[in-house]
């Protein structure tokens, strides 16, 4: 049997359809043939197996300085900060007989600097754009609004920690065509054949709410992140702000979501017309977002996903998807939505008003069709294929 270290710095849920769910059954799936040792933040009571070794970062004293940080830090430099953390905890407990540490982003350094001593095989996975990539485009963003960002993706320090990572990784899985490229381009000291590319992404399972059909006041366009500056709400705002009137007054904008200090100040500052635009904010369950939308708009400058596109194309909603999403390489132009570049707002406010004037151009059993080849099993497969014998 191989032991595997599985490194988690986030949750494990029972919801497959989010990436805390993914990992839980990729790690019940490991532990059938190997012994596992598993460091987590949330979720370690749903691990049950004498295969697997827990160990939990949700202690009130790691809780308690989590808290700290974030009141005394910027956003950038707490985030560092906890993963600095989390990072000198899995180093110290982490067992060094073990054969291959997976890590689910390109983070802990010094975990992986220990593994190097005794050969053990580092894998881990591109949960994000190339870093450089994020700080070249969100300084720009930052620069052309006028903003002083403190975003993570402009910390140096939390930046060289994944460089720093990123160099000492033996395979690096990445999830799109476009997330290679950027990876090939911005890092040079990662050969080719340390880079292998996922050829499956995970769907959601099912779908607990149909569609809304009954008639509504407007035409439903939404977007659903964590938004900050590399989500492109901004442009969004900038295209919505543009719209013809005749087309506004029969549509609505929902942005839903948590928002970042960023883009709580761009809604002081700029003058963005808000005319039906509904800015909601953290939802639990958003399934009966995604059952009222008509389309969804995924702005990003810089993004390796998002999901949020997958589960909408679920529910047979159409897609307004900027280049710059590694996931744009399932968007077929006029069959499932429409992709434009990132920065041309004149393009989004388009294809925006093309949905408004032809609001049933597109089949939504096509858009839902065009998942027929994804599979969430799939996707667990390949990727304990790739940890244990790629």
């Amino acid at each position: 049997m191989r032991k595997i270290t599985f490194i988690r710095f986030g949750d494990l849920s029972n919801n497959l359809q989010n990436l805390g769910g993914i990992y839980l059954s990729l790690i019940k799936r490991l532990a059938e043939d190997n012994l596992l040792e598993v460091f987590t933040i949330y979720g370690h009571e749903l691990v049950q197996n004498t295969n697997i070794r827990i160990f939990s970062f949700n202690s009130l004293i790691s809780r308690v300085y989590r808290k700290i940080v974030e009141k005394l830090f910027s956003e950038g430099m707490a985030r560092y900060l906890f993963e600095v953390c989390f990072d000198i905890w899995v180093c110290k407990r982490f067992d060094k007989n073990t054969d291959i540490i997976f890590i689910d982003r390109p983070i802990c350094p010094l975990t992986q600097k220990k593994a190097k001593k005794y050969n053990i095989k580092i894998i881990s996975i591109a949960s994000v754009p190339h870093p450089l990539f994020n700080y070249i485009y969100v300084f720009n963003e930052a620069h052309r609004l006028g903003l002083r960002s403190k975003s993570a993706y402009l910390n140096k320090k939390w930046i060289k920690v994944i460089l720093e990572s990123l160099e000492l990784i033996d395979k690096l899985l990445i999830l799109s065509s476009k997330n290679k490229y950027y990876y090939q381009t911005y890092t040079s000291f990662i050969p080719e054949n340390k880079i292998r590319q996922i050829s499956n992404y995970f769907k959601p399972c099912q779908v607990y709410q149909k569609q809304i059909t009954s008639k509504k006041k407007h035409f439903i366009f939404l977007h659903l992140s964590h938004m900050n500056l590399i989500k492109g709400v901004q442009y969004l705002l900038e295209a919505w702000k543009i719209i013809d009137k005749e087309y506004l007054t029969r549509a609505k904008l929902i942005l839903a979501g948590r928002r970042d200090s960023d883009i709580e100040k761009l809604l002081k500052i700029r003058k963005y017309d808000l005319t039906n635009v509904e800015i909601i904010g953290y939802v639990e369950n958003r399934d009966h977002l995604y059952a009222y939308a008509d389309v969804f708009i995924s702005p990003s400058i810089s993004d390796a996903g998002p999901q949020t596109v997958i589960e909408a194309l679920s529910y047979g909603i159409p897609i307004i998807c900027s280049d710059h999403c590694g996931i744009s390489d399932l968007i077929v132009n006029g069959v499932n939505g429409f992709i434009y570049h990132y920065n041309d707002v004149k393009d989004l406010k388009d294809k925006i008003e093309f949905f408004i004037k032809n609001p049933e151009y597109i089949d939504k059993k096509k858009v839902e069709n065009s998942l027929a080849d994804l599979s969430t099993e799939k996707f667990i497969e390949e990727l304990r294929k790739r940890i244990i014998y790629d």
